[in-house]
């Protein structure tokens, strides 16, 4: 009889997790008629220069006027580094740009950098910005930002005491100054 109890029990364990696995696949589906008030929207305006990659799923338009649903609540704030929010620290850096990314064979592409010189020593690398760079809200990406982001980024890390100062030179100009060659840069 023991194997019996077993048998009904690991039946019955099965169906309940089938009816669980159902649940949520179908708490994920909706009419599309939420109420935005309650959803966080970024802006998908194509004139944004850090969107400028869009991608379009087969059961949606391509309406650029359409809201770019990310959340099923509104964040905290935008700003991965202020906020608490876990689903926010996942899907904000994700729609974010840096100074370089790497392509398919590993090799750095510049993003938001338009031109970078490093000094002969290799101690010093200056970033010049793309001209007319916007957030999402339409602000100007200025060199402050950048420096604003490196040191949320830096703030309590041991693998960068390397960078000993990140400083704004002018508006569209960051320098990095190192203690010493970096092969990181």
């Amino acid at each position: 009889m023991h194997w019996f109890h077993k048998s009904i029990i690991n039946v019955w364990f099965r169906i309940l997790l089938l009816i669980l696995i159902l649940a949520l696949f179908s708490s994920g589906c909706g009419s599309g008629s939420a109420d935005m008030s309650s959803t966080a929207v970024i802006s998908s305006d194509p004139s944004n220069t850090l969107m400028e990659h869009t991608r379009t799923f087969p059961h949606q338009t391509s309406d650029p006027d359409r809201p770019l649903r990310l959340f099923s609540t509104v964040p905290d704030t935008l700003d991965p580094y202020k906020t608490k929010n876990s689903y926010v620290k996942m899907y904000i850096p994700l729609r974010y740009e840096s100074l370089f990314a790497f392509d398919e064979r590993q090799q750095p592409v510049s993003q938001l950098a338009g031109q970078y010189e490093l000094s002969r020593d290799g101690v010093i690398l200056k970033i010049t910005l793309k001209e007319n760079v916007h957030f999402h809200n339409g602000k100007l990406l200025v060199a402050e930002d950048v420096v604003y982001s490196y040191r949320q980024y830096a703030a309590g890390r041991k693998d960068l005491t390397h960078i000993r100062n990140v400083m704004a030179l002018d508006a569209r100009t960051v320098e990095f100054s190192l203690t010493n060659r970096d092969a990181f840069i």
